[in-house]
């Protein structure tokens, strides 16, 4: 990653993505940034990968389904325990606050140790 980003980002010296497309994508109006169906593309073919390793294991786990936008989500519920909405609001691009409101939806996980930890109390 190291090596691709120092190459392609001389030419997308402007864009504030962390995972640049290839230099050679390079044409006028073009923003810098991977499309979303590039990083579907790369997910799917991970998970690939590792559903084949899990299949390996004597252990019976079930294959492993994720999709991208759930870093967005991730990334935005943890600003949002650090921050406020409006600067998430910004972050995330949403022009209505009440759109920001939907990742602040607590995982289960966090949900459930939250609960107990009240309740013992």
């Amino acid at each position: 990653m190291e090596i691709e980003r120092d190459l392609d980002s001389e030419f997308f010296t402007d864009s504030p993505a962390l995972f640049l497309p290839t230099h050679t994508k390079l044409r006028r109006g073009y923003s810098g940034r991977l499309a979303s169906r590039t990083i579907n593309a790369i997910v799917k073919k991970l998970l690939s990968k590792v559903n084949e390793d899990l299949s390996k294991t004597n252990e019976s786990i079930d294959p492993a389904d994720f999709h991208p936008h759930a870093f967005r989500h991730t990334h935005a519920y943890k600003l949002i325990a650090k921050s406020d909405i409006a600067q998430v609001q910004k972050r995330l691009g949403h022009k209505r606050p009440d759109l920001v409101v939907l990742y602040a939806q607590m995982p289960e996980s966090e949900e459930i140790d939250l609960i107990n930890e009240v309740e013992q109390t």
